[in-house]
């Protein structure tokens, strides 16, 4: 499907999710999921929670970042169209579970092709009126800036940056799991 939308990352993201939604071979709840984040142990999707992260619109508004200006109009979106002000983002780059009816619900109804975008997990649960389940550093182990400090016990998701992984990741990580899933083992 590439990613023909250059300036707005989370409109590619919304594309594909939409394009799951309306695959008749993928679940009805399914798993919302980047390339840089592991999940490293078992994960019951019915009990998969709703990750959140505790910034809110003090910590975006009015920044030149341009990812905060997105979350910035998606947090002022969400007020102006459900009444509600979130204390919160759902942008905690973790795996996140959605439903293919919901996801065209929402996706469908919002301008999420037009400048400056939307966040996709903040503006899909926003809309929903979803409430979290778990707050990010509860849940996920983040490692970057190249810093692979181990920690005692891993928590339920694992997130990294390039560097990170470049600098020992990628060996801790793969060490983790010496048999293939079910899903990479050879027919």
């Amino acid at each position: 499907m590439g990613d023909p939308v250059r300036d707005l990352k989370d409109t590619n993201l919304i594309n594909k999710v939409l394009a799951a939604a309306h695959n008749e071979d993928v679940a009805e709840r399914f798993m919302f999921w980047s390339d840089d984040q592991l999940l490293t142990g078992p994960l019951d999707l019915d009990k998969a929670p709703v990750v959140y992260n505790v910034r809110s619109m003090p910590q975006f508004a009015g920044t030149p970042n341009k990812w905060y200006n997105r979350m910035e109009h998606t947090l002022n979106y969400v007020k102006e169209h459900t009444g509600h002000e979130l204390k919160h983002n759902y942008d905690a780059h973790t795996p996140q579970p959605y439903t293919k009816s919901k996801v065209i619900e929402v996706f469908e109804s919002v301008p999420y092709k037009e400048q400056p975008g939307f966040c996709i997990n903040t503006i899909y649960y926003g809309m929903l009126g979803v409430p979290p389940t778990a707050e990010q550093t509860s849940i996920k182990h983040t490692f970057e800036k190249g810093s692979m400090a181990i920690p005692a016990k891993m928590l339920t998701y694992a997130g990294y940056d390039d560097a990170s992984w470049m600098r020992g990741g990628a060996y801790f990580f793969l060490g983790m799991f010496f048999d293939l899933s079910k899903y990479e083992a050879p027919k």
